[in-house]
């Protein structure tokens, strides 16, 4: 996706558009990007958005519970094993 950056005197931009008042007297930077990209992007947001919970029914919430330490103890659990195997060679 092109997209043009550039920095601009917000007094000049204010004269096509309209800009809180805190913008005046500095230097604002302006992204452009072709309407079609944005277009894009929001549809595969919206695609995403009606993905999420469709799985759901098969969650299981006792699990769910357990997801914030779930990769911390799996790491322990394997670096464990490995710590012990090298003891024992």
């Amino acid at each position: 996706m092109e997209t043009i950056r550039t920095t601009i005197d917000a007094a000049r931009l204010a004269t096509i558009i309209d800009l809180p008042e805190s913008f005046l007297g500095q230097d604002v930077e302006v992204t452009i990007v072709p309407k079609s990209h944005q277009n894009q992007d929001h549809e595969r947001q919206e695609r995403l958005e009606k993905l999420c919970g469709c799985l759901n029914k098969y969650a299981n919430t006792e699990l769910r519970k357990l997801e914030k330490t779930a990769w911390a103890e799996a790491a322990a659990e394997k670096h464990l094993k490995l710590l012990e195997e090298d003891d024992y060679s």
